[in-house]
Order: C-alpha cells, then sequence, then structure tokens
C-alpha cells in the first residue's frame, strides 16, 4: 500500500511540474529498440545549442519518467525523455505525463513477450504515445517497420518517417561500418544529401541516428519568411547597430535582397530570403554570391557607417587596423 501511494505521488507531481513547463519542448522516444542511442544521439545534438534535459541512464519505466519530468527545470529549452513499458498500459500513463510535442517510435520487436504475447499487442502498446501529441506537433515513424508506419493512419499530427528506403523522408544511402571502421552513411532528403560519420559500430544504429537527424530536421528547418545574413569575416569593424538596419529592413511579403551603402557604394553585411540559399550552392566554381544581386530583387539601404566598406584584404590592412585598435 505505501509503495503504490508513493507511486500515485510521484506521478502526480510530475503531472503538476509538467503543466508548468510551458515553455520547455518535450520530445518522447519509445520503440522495441534503439531508444537510448536515439536519446543520447538527439540530446548530443541539441545541447551544443540550447540547455536540454534528458532521461538519465535507463530510467525510462513507470517510475523513472515521472522522475525525469521532475529534474527539468524551467530554463531547459527541450527534454529528451524515453518512454518504456512493461505491461499493457504503460506507455499510455507515461505519454498523459510527458505530452510530448515531438513522438519519435524506433521499433516494435519480440522484448516484451511476457506479458506481449503478439507483435501486435506491443505495437498497440507503443502506439499510445502518439495520442498524447498535440495537433501542431509531430510524429516521427520507422518507414522501414511495417507496424510502426502504419502508426500514422490514427494521429491527427504532420508525419515524418526515415528509414532505408527512398520513400522516406529522411533515408540512408552508403552505409558502410565495416571494422575496424564506425558507421558512416549519406543521408538524404528530398534533393539534398549530407555525409554523415559517427563512432558507433554496426549498421544496426543507422535508424536511430536517422530518427535524431529527422527531428532536428523537421525542429530547425528555415521556413519560407526565414533569411540568412553574409558578414564576412575579414571585416571585424562592421557596426552593430548597421547590422540590426538590414535585419529590420526585410519584409517577408516582399523579399529582397538587403544591401547597405556607403557614399554610392555598396557594402556588407547582405541579407538574402532563404529561398536563394539553394542557389548558392549551383553557382560554378567561377561565381561568387555577388552573382545573385544581378539575377534576383535588391533593395538597398542607405547607411551613415563607411565601415561596411572596410575589409582587410593585405597584412599592411592587418597591421593598419592593429595599431588603431590599440591607440
Amino acid at each position: 500500500m505505501v509503495w503504490r501511494t508513493s507511486r500515485t505521488v510521484l506521478r502526480l507531481r510530475a503531472h503538476l511540474w509538467r503543466l508548468m513547463l510551458r515553455r520547455t519542448t518535450f520530445i518522447g522516444i519509445t520503440g522495441s529498440i534503439g531508444k537510448t542511442t536515439t536519446k543520447e544521439c538527439l540530446a548530443g545534438i541539441l545541447s551544443t545549442q540550447h540547455r536540454i534535459a534528458m532521461t538519465r541512464y535507463n530510467r525510462n519505466g513507470a517510475r523513472g519518467v515521472p522522475r525525469t519530468i521532475l529534474w527539468v527545470k524551467r530554463q531547459h529549452r527541450y527534454a529528451v525523455v524515453k518512454i518504456g513499458t512493461d505491461i499493457p498500459g504503460q506507455i499510455q500513463r507515461s505519454a498523459a505525463i510527458v505530452r510530448p510535442k515531438i513522438a519519435i517510435i524506433l521499433t516494435v520487436a519480440r522484448t516484451h513477450t511476457d506479458n506481449f504475447k503478439a507483435l501486435e499487442d506491443t505495437a498497440a502498446e507503443k502506439s499510445r504515445l502518439l495520442d498524447f501529441v498535440p495537433a501542431d506537433g509531430i510524429a516521427i515513424l520507422n518507414a522501414d517497420d511495417p507496424r510502426v508506419i502504419a502508426m500514422a493512419a490514427k494521429v491527427r499530427c504532420a508525419v515524418k518517417t526515415f528509414g532505408r528506403s527512398p520513400k522516406a523522408d529522411i533515408w540512408a544511402e552508403e552505409v558502410t561500418s565495416k571494422w575496424p571502421a564506425r558507421l558512416s552513411f549519406r543521408a538524404r532528403m528530398a534533393s539534398e544529401s549530407e555525409w554523415v560519420a559517427t563512432n558507433f559500430v554496426g549498421g544496426q544504429w543507422v535508424n536511430s541516428v536517422l530518427a535524431a537527424l529527422s527531428c532536428i530536421r523537421e525542429k530547425f528547418s528555415p521556413v519560407e519568411s526565414d533569411v540568412w545574413l553574409l558578414a564576412p569575416a575579414d571585416m571585424p569593424r562592421l557596426d552593430p547597430v548597421v547590422i540590426k538596419q538590414v535585419m529590420a529592413a526585410h519584409d517577408p511579403a516582399s523579399p529582397a535582397i538587403i544591401v547597405p551603402t556607403s557614399d554610392g557604394k555598396r557594402g556588407h553585411p547582405v541579407l538574402f530570403p532563404w529561398a536563394f540559399a539553394f542557389e548558392v550552392a549551383s553557382l560554378s566554381e567561377c561565381e561568387g554570391v555577388n552573382v545573385l544581386l544581378e539575377r534576383f530583387p535588391v533593395r538597398e539601404l542607405i547607411c551613415n557607417s563607411r565601415e561596411i566598406h572596410g575589409d582587410l584584404d593585405t597584412p599592411e590592412d592587418y597591421n593598419r587596423l592593429s595599431d588603431e585598435a590599440t591607440r
């Protein structure tokens, strides 16, 4: 009786605390195989830019999930939570507390044979996580597992897929993991591709890495209204005021390249609508980014700073700037 009461109190505390963590994005991960690897990959990437919390060790059960919620602080931007199960209904109870904005389902396999007699029973249990993803959330599903991809039919949110097949939204090609080399592969996404190198041994970890990459891509992919700023590294005296002026000049309703000018001469930094970023990849070796100014609409912004022209081209320029900085 004491044990049952203490567990109920723990769940209640976690539920109340979760309601207060409105600024934290919760990511729930479940699956018969690969949860820990996916958690570590995803948390490792997110932690390079944000403060995060994640499931400690393998605490993903009836007590571990509530404790993970209680470890999350308000300053954490993301919380990566493993959600496991030993008995029917456990994922539903855990997901009701976590209420993830993003849910990742990896695999359905025979790892719970004592309490789940058929793979369909295991799949039904895993799918309960999706019941608590909001309509504006994302479900990330393994396209290689027929029982997992079938879950897409029941969700109310956006669905993204990963796997080895080009039918997935992100898939792996050219996979290599022959000992002593570590796992590496080419991740493809429509017309884009990136070579991915890991420290994992064996090809069995491909889907865990793909799941993490899929989450990052969906959460952080630029949208049409975004912009990118070109600020050359050889212009260390660019005025922050000018940078803010250039950024403020962007009009999402009428996208154009924003170029600052002083004394009738163009300078830097230059702001580009995100859609033009793909044009950079198509430039030849003989072309610079300035070619885009001839191809797309340009809006000039008059500035009062001559530093928009002050690049360092020679050792003499560097010495002159150093002398000015030490005066």
